[in-house]
């Protein structure tokens, strides 16, 4: 699925600061840095306060910028004290609208960086998992509650399951009126499998690394009727599908969103099925190499 935008479509930067003040880049295998001043891969407003920054943040070494596109809200960590700098900085958190509905994204949230394509990414979701508003929804990894927030309407219950507290903090705010929306703090595979109610539809959207293999037993014990596993990586994806379907699901459906224009990177949703076939023994011992 392409995205409206190639370039100046993404929402989020983070820059080394270099020789006194410069912001830039440094390549991630021979750490040379590169003085940027502008990128195209970046929404405009973050080049705008790129710009104005460049020269002028030799009190730090790292500098974060994040905008949101729908509300023209900016972030930029850390606090900076140059009084030649005239733009707000530390800001605690942001504010970006998806599908209409507002979110708060603290500074260590984390956040989609392509706002665009996050709204294809819940349509993806609530057609893939065949929403009929009886279903008891867990969404794994679920950040600050953008995809339990916007498929709550859809379904009788969600779970929302958050290991980082500043998410989980945003996550209340954004669902304050939300009544059918539960969050638990904790990791995924300390949670899932201790559930008052089995689920339905699951939701998985780790971080690249992928799942603990907890995740996926509890999985195979639950048997929900559906899974949706939303993926940046690859290889980890690959891996755990690998042990899903092991563990009696059926790929049913594999889209790939372009939520990175000009990169080789690549989201990509998978819709899974529960059929209740086993297949061979030692379901959950992940293959060497991998």
């Amino acid at each position: 699925l392409a995205g409206p935008e190639t370039f100046g479509c993404r929402n989020h930067a983070r820059f080394a600061v270099r020789n006194g003040g410069a912001l830039g880049f440094s390549n991630r295998a021979t750490r040379r840095f590169v003085q940027i001043d502008s990128c195209m891969l970046m929404a405009p407003a973050v080049n705008d306060v790129l710009q104005e920054l460049q020269g002028k943040c030799g009190e730090t070494s790292a500098l974060s910028i994040r905008y949101g596109v729908n509300t023209g809200e900016c972030l930029v960590q850390p606090t900076l004290k140059n009084p030649d700098i005239l733009l707000q900085s530390g800001q605690s958190h942001y504010h970006e609208k998806v599908l209409g509905r507002t979110f708060r994204v603290a500074s260590p949230s984390f956040f989609q960086v392509n706002t665009r394509q996050a709204e294809q990414l819940v349509e993806v979701l609530a057609s893939g998992l065949d929403l009929k508003g009886e279903e008891v929804l867990v969404d794994a990894y679920a950040g600050v509650g953008t995809f339990a927030v916007l498929l709550a309407p859809r379904v009788r219950r969600v779970i929302a399951i958050e290991e980082s507290a500043a998410a989980v903090r945003d996550a209340a705010v954004n669902a304050e009126d939300v009544e059918n929306l539960e969050f638990v703090e904790g990791k995924t595979e300390d949670v899932i499998a201790t559930l008052d109610a089995p689920p339905d539809v699951v939701i998985l959207d780790p971080p690249r690394v992928g799942c603990h293999p907890d995740v996926l037993e509890a999985l195979a014990d639950h048997r929900p009727r559906r899974v949706a596993y939303v993926s940046c990586d690859p290889g980890s994806l690959a891996r755990d599908l690998h042990l899903l379907v092991r563990g009696g699901f059926e790929v049913r459906q594999v889209q790939p969103v372009d939520m990175f224009p000009q990169t080789y990177h690549v989201e990509c949703v998978v819709i899974l099925a529960y059929n209740g076939i086993q297949r061979g023994g030692a379901a959950w011992t992940r293959p060497s190499g991998v």
